[in-house]
């Protein structure tokens, strides 16, 4: 879906020195990588677009910049508290912003598969390499959001691992598990430019994947 229309545009990529913020710049056509040395007021005006894949204390501090030079946002770290989740929707009101705690299409499609199971889960489970810092991840919530009452989610961090999450099920004498296995950290950077070229020239707004997966399947 990463257009080509988007190959002139200049993504900002807050947290580009990370792992997903790294396999993004290699895919990226044209990109400059923020950092915490990076002089933004310097060097906003060649941006078209910004990315933050960045750890949760980071995007406070650009938000009134970001707000200030109309930048669009894609949001695509996680583990935030309930204050930046407030700073970021209420940018929302001023800038285009796409919040994205997944950028899998994968997970897209087990949302609405979960969404369509006259059943309630018994439990979440979810496993993360040994780095990520918040648990349970911004996916296993976002799982758990789609049903009416409060579901169990179990974290595990152990090596290098992508992604797993599990949803289990359990009736009389069986058990259901549903589970998404991300095999590549490539996936979620393709994800990413999906939703760069979904939001760019998008007028201010909240956006999520759902509406740039779905833009893709109407266009088909």
């Amino acid at each position: 879906m990463y257009s080509e229309g988007m190959k002139n545009i200049c993504v900002g990529i807050i947290g580009g020195k990370g792992r997903l913020g790294s396999e993004v710049a290699m895919l990226c056509k044209n990109s400059l990588l923020i950092q915490k040395n990076t002089n933004l007021e310097q060097v906003i005006d060649s941006i078209d677009i910004f990315l933050d894949v960045s750890s949760a204390d980071v995007i406070p501090t650009y938000l009134p910049l970001l707000i200030a030079n109309q930048k669009p946002l894609v949001v695509g770290s996680t583990g935030h508290s309930p204050a930046t989740i407030d700073a970021i929707k209420d940018a929302a009101t001023k800038i285009p912003v796409l919040l994205a705690p997944n950028f899998s299409k994968g997970i897209y499609l087990l949302k609405k598969l979960l969404a369509h199971l006259p059943l309630t889960p018994t439990k979440i489970e979810e496993t993360h390499h040994a780095r990520k810092k918040d648990a349970p991840s911004g996916t296993a919530k976002a799982l758990e959001a789609i049903f009416p009452q409060e579901i169990p989610i179990t974290s595990y961090r152990t090596g290098d691992v992508f992604g797993d999450h599990t949803i289990t099920y359990q009736l009389p004498g069986e058990e259901i598990r549903i589970t998404h296995h991300a095999t590549s950290r490539e996936l979620f950077a393709r994800g990413a430019l999906d939703a760069l070229s979904f939001l760019y020239q998008k007028e201010k707004g909240l956006y999520t994947m759902e509406q740039v997966y779905e833009d893709e399947l109407c266009k088909r």
